[in-house]
């Protein structure tokens, strides 16, 4: 990617994540990245192509976070484990650490679920392959829908790794 692509992108996911969508603005997103709002217009048409491209970045950022985290790690339970964790837990700080998490929910419904089916597409499928199964087996996605509604209702991050320890156990002992 682009290096001034990319900064923009990042730019935009940290002001949003600090903003909401709503709230932040082109000019919010350009003094974040260090240029001009002008220069954001070179790259993207409007606020919702940059956010919706920042999607990509986060569902990039996302799975090269979980597979760095499993790469650590030799046993097939350890490596599940450490992925799936890290995986949520990117997630879990982005959307529900922050005050805008009931709005960059709705960001979903606004924007279509075409990224987000497209991710847990390749979730299900990674979590498979970690499992040595077919990359469509059905315990990848029952393991991803369980690891996603532990992740909605944890109250808390130490809450969400506690649960998913749980949920990884079970399917692996």
């Amino acid at each position: 990617m682009q290096t001034k692509r990319r900064l923009i992108l990042q730019s935009a996911i940290n002001t949003i994540t600090q903003y909401g969508y709503r709230r932040t603005s082109m000019d919010d997103i350009a003094k974040e990245a260090g240029i001009s709002r002008p220069a954001i217009y070179l790259h993207f048409k409007n606020k919702q192509a940059v956010a919706l491209a920042a999607l990509d970045l986060v569902n990039e950022q996302a799975f090269t976070t979980a597979r760095n985290a499993s790469d650590e790690f030799d046993d097939p339970a350890l490596k599940l484990h450490a992925y799936i964790t890290a995986y949520m837990v990117y997630y879990y700080r982005l959307i529900f650490a922050g005050p805008h998490a009931d709005e960059l929910m709705q960001m979903k419904k606004q924007f279509g679920t075409d990224k987000p089916e497209q991710a847990r597409k390749q979730f299900v499928t990674e979590i498979n392959q970690l499992l040595d199964l077919k990359p469509d087996a059905e315990t990848g996605h029952i393991l991803a829908a369980a690891a996603e509604g532990i992740k909605m209702a944890a109250p808390d991050e130490s809450t969400l790794k506690s649960r998913l320890s749980i949920l990884i156990e079970k399917f692996t002992h």
